[in-house]
């Protein structure tokens, strides 16, 4: 049985734990990201101290964090409708769980907060060569809006 719930501090390593996976998956299909066990994208435990502003989703399974995902509420570009919108960031499941809609679940518990914040919009980054990710954002309802590109020089 799997426990979805918001994140305390006493998750911070586990979710770090997460974290790397992803960015060494994510290494894997842009090489722009450094090497290192060092890297990572959030400070977790500040992200977790922001209440209101920010929440990290996890998944659990027998007292295990075996997913987890960011929510953050962003300040819109002045010129859209939406003064803010959502942002899901650091969507990450174990290797060995996914494809069991974990990911989907996490998404769905911050769709469900960002309602609860009267935002209407979400948001989220995908490298083009994570074919899985962005099936699986599809999937949920997300399409792409815009692309942003980048060139070596």
């Amino acid at each position: 049985m799997f426990n979805i719930r918001q994140a305390t501090l006493a998750d911070a390593e586990g979710i770090r734990l997460l974290e790397k996976e992803l960015v060494k998956h994510e290494r894997a299909i842009d090489p722009k990201i450094k090497e290192g066990d060092e890297v990572y994208y959030y400070d977790i435990k500040g992200v977790i101290s922001q209440s209101g502003k920010s929440l990290i989703i996890v998944i659990e399974k027998d007292g295990e964090l075996i997913g987890c995902g960011l929510g953050e509420i962003r300040k819109n570009d002045h010129f859209y409708v939406t003064e803010y919108y959502g942002y899901i960031g650091m969507m990450s499941v174990k290797k060995e769980y996914r494809g069991a809609g974990l990911g989907g679940e996490i998404i769905k518990a911050l769709l469900q907060w960002f309602k609860s914040k009267n935002i209407s919009e979400a948001h989220l980054k995908v490298i083009p060569g994570n074919t899985g990710a962005l099936k699986a954002y599809e999937k949920l309802g997300f399409e792409i809006f815009i692309s942003e590109m980048r060139l070596e020089i």
